[in-house]
């Protein structure tokens, strides 16, 4: 075990691996910190939570850029993983990652974090975007780094033969929301992740902004982590381009969930939902940029539930995504044709 108190540890352009065999933990107390840098690596071939301990006082692990990682050998394994992320200026940030169900394989996460470096222009991502990442596009092809928090995470998971599910908790700097030529307002963010085969940020973002405590919690993952992630303003997000949007309802539901008719005429469409019987159900229209357009809630009092909607005097002629979302999960997102 390797136990910090009161002090900084600087890993610089190295490798430590803390081994297996001897159930390896790094122990932070007394607010010590450990630095990586120099795209070293902090290997931990403990995969259990408790490989990363924090004690009384509280502790630091400081990346500060996408190659100065954690590189963490969890495997079959599941449970709450916490990393203490502190940023530069000494603001702690700490990442959770809830394994809710564990992966398959011999696989491991790798987990960095990073802001802009050169302190000109913090506001465009842009400038210091992930290698994964192609853009930082908005709706109009355009760069939308003022709707997004001035930080990037790596969060990657790599040779599982099932990836693990989880859920996310991301802690954030507000100061790095409210840097000059930013535009988000307070308590509005989501977490982002980046399709890197498609190349397009998946939208729309999820969990819950608990700000004034900085954190946005509740991010579920129930497929491919990918790479690389950020938080984004909830009503200007990144999002697809239109021709990319579709529709997509988690396996779980894809029997429960049908909307008609689409494209939808006359100003309304019906929803019509089996099995979510006393769900209550957030329904929320947004359009391409990730506007919202209008939100209700619904409780859904019948195992076989029929609910009219109407659109009228609310948007004009286009695409849309309606997204549903439960008390804890997300449903689905649908593509919404709304013709005049």
């Amino acid at each position: 075990m390797s136990s910090f108190r009161s002090f900084s540890l600087v890993l610089t352009g190295l490798l430590l691996a803390l081994s297996a065999l001897s159930q390896g933990r790094v122990v932070l107390s007394n607010n010590a910190f450990l630095v990586i840098d120099n795209s070293a690596f902090l290997v931990l071939d403990n995969p259990n939570p408790n490989a990363i301990t924090v004690g009384a006082g509280g502790g630091n692990i400081v990346s500060e850029a996408e190659n100065d990682v954690i590189r963490w050998n969890i495997g079959a394994n599941g449970g709450l993983y916490s990393i203490p992320w502190t940023t530069k200026n000494n603001v702690k940030i700490p990442l959770s990652v809830n394994l809710t169900t564990a992966g398959t394989g011999a696989g491991h996460f790798v987990f960095s974090t990073h802001p802009d470096n050169d302190g000109i222009n913090n506001w465009n991502n842009d400038d210091y975007k992930p290698s994964d990442v192609t853009n930082m596009f908005g709706a109009a092809l355009t760069n939308n780094s003022p709707n997004v928090i001035d930080r990037f995470w790596r969060i990657e998971q790599t040779g599982y033969t099932t990836p693990p599910q989880a859920t996310l908790g991301f802690g954030y700097d507000d100061a790095e929301r409210t840097n000059v030529g930013n535009t988000i307002l307070a308590g509005t963010m989501v977490a982002q992740r980046f399709n890197s085969t498609a190349f397009k940020w998946i939208f729309p973002g999820s969990g819950a902004d608990n700000f004034p405590t900085t954190t946005v919690t509740g991010v579920p993952v129930t497929s491919n982590f990918f790479k690389s992630w950020t938080l984004s303003a909830q009503n200007n997000q990144l999002p697809w381009q239109e021709e990319e949007a579709q529709q997509e309802i988690l396996p779980d539901f894809e029997e429960s969930i049908s909307l008609y008719p689409n494209p939808v005429t006359q100003g309304q469409f019906t929803l019509h939902l089996t099995g979510l019987q006393d769900e209550v159900l957030r329904l929320e229209l947004l359009d391409l940029t990730g506007k919202s357009i209008f939100a209700r809630q619904i409780q859904v009092d019948a195992d076989d539930f029929v609910q009219t909607v109407s659109l009228q005097n609310l948007v004009a002629e286009g695409l849309y995504l309606l997204s549903l979302k439960g008390r804890t999960r997300l449903l689905g997102v649908l593509k919404v044709q709304v013709l005049d």
